[in-house]
């Protein structure tokens, strides 16, 4: 565990509680989450996404709290493919919560695509405006590249 993950380096080798531990509570996470998890830090292999997409969600967050870019990775890029109206608000709050900016500049930019046909939607103004400081960082990045 300690060779994939530096968050579960520190906590078994920097003098932690959970160093001299018998048990150990992962919290924040659902059990299917980290069964995959687990098997991605055993394997080494990143896991077949192809299931249900809550799970692929917590997945992503635990991915994000024990520092598993890799995996992290793949469940945006999974996640990514599943951006539409309905769940913009969800997946973008989610990149928040991951610190997943691959998936918060897909919605991004998913919101400013879809501007014309989602405009009238009252919960869309709303979301617009969260994004904006997103929105503004990006285009700087992108300017400061060229």
């Amino acid at each position: 565990m300690c060779a994939y993950s530096d968050a579960f380096r520190a906590m078994f080798n920097d003098g932690f509680k959970e160093k001299d531990a018998k048990e150990i509570e992962i919290r924040n996470i659902g059990f299917e989450a980290f069964k995959l998890m687990m098997e991605y830090i055993d394997t080494g292999l990143v896991v077949d996404l192809s299931i249900p997409r809550i799970v692929v969600y917590d997945l992503l967050i635990a991915a994000d709290q024990y520092l598993l870019q890799d995996l992290k990775r793949s469940c945006e890029n999974t996640i990514v493919q599943d951006i539409n109206a309905d769940k913009l608000g969800t997946l973008y709050d989610l990149s928040h919560v991951a610190n997943a900016v691959s998936l918060r500049r897909a919605c991004c930019l998913f919101a400013l695509k879809k501007f014309q046909e989602l405009n009238s939607r009252a919960w869309y103004r709303t979301l617009i405006r969260k994004m904006v400081p997103d929105i503004k960082d990006y285009f700087v990045e992108m300017l400061d590249k060229t």
